[in-house]
């Protein structure tokens, strides 16, 4: 497109929401950011990952996992196994410590990926419910040199599986040592690929369906992400 004079700029914008988003070439606009774009250096020239700091589980901090792999081809987010472990442990530690957290449900680490949902227990959708989770704090280094907190909210690492009502972590085990952020991770989020400069640009955004909105979880939706198992 460059070639041809279509675009001035080798870039590309991406802005995944719940409920749709947009794709944008030449540049961005910012349309839907909600914050000002922070920048990450590619650690690869050939491909598009950047560098994690540390994780942020509660106030457990985990370190060892220091590349993180942008694709938005892929519907679901992938950790190293190790790490894998770790969140699951993690969860079935925090989920069992109150009956309130974890939409009042128990959690078995050894199968446990899916949390019932309860009409009766959440009336108004299903705001109430994500915040009985905890977030995920990814802290990233930008070309500034200054800390970013990127938040994976419980309403973008979940989601309904099928007609069920239940919700399911949106993310999967991998053998690679890296973190694979898929399009769950990637949502509610705009993404600036600044192929020239080597570089990514991300901001939170609202993309498409606002992730508390209760006019888009009504009984009759289905979580828009593809079925992978």
């Amino acid at each position: 497109m460059k070639k041809n004079g279509i675009i001035k700029r080798l870039m590309f914008t991406l802005c995944l929401g719940h409920n749709g988003g947009y794709l944008q070439f030449g540049g961005y606009s910012k349309k839907g950011f909600t914050e000002e774009p922070r920048w990450f250096k590619l650690a690869h020239k050939q491909d598009f990952k950047i560098g994690v700091n540390r994780i942020l589980l509660g106030d457990k901090p985990i370190s060892g996992y220091q590349i993180g792999f942008v694709d938005s081809g892929t519907s679901f987010a992938y950790f190293p196994k190790a790490l894998y472990t770790t969140i699951k442990t993690f969860m079935a530690s925090y989920c069992n410590k109150q009956k309130s957290r974890c939409g009042r449900s128990q959690y078995h680490k050894k199968n446990g990926r899916c949390f019932p949902f309860r009409y009766s227990w959440y009336p108004n959708g299903p705001q109430e419910f994500f915040d009985t989770f905890p977030p995920f704090i990814f802290e990233m280094r930008d070309t500034r040199g200054e800390m970013y907190e990127y938040t994976w909210r419980p309403s973008e690492y979940l989601y309904k599986d099928g007609n069920r009502n239940e919700y399911c972590f949106a993310f999967y085990e991998q053998n690679d040592n890296y973190i694979m952020m898929g399009g769950t991770f990637m949502r509610q989020h705009g993404y600036i690929f600044d192929v020239e400069n080597e570089r990514i640009g991300i901001a939170r955004a609202s993309c498409g369906g606002k992730p508390y909105s209760p006019a888009y979880y009504s009984r009759s939706k289905t979580w828009p992400v593809a079925n992978e198992k």
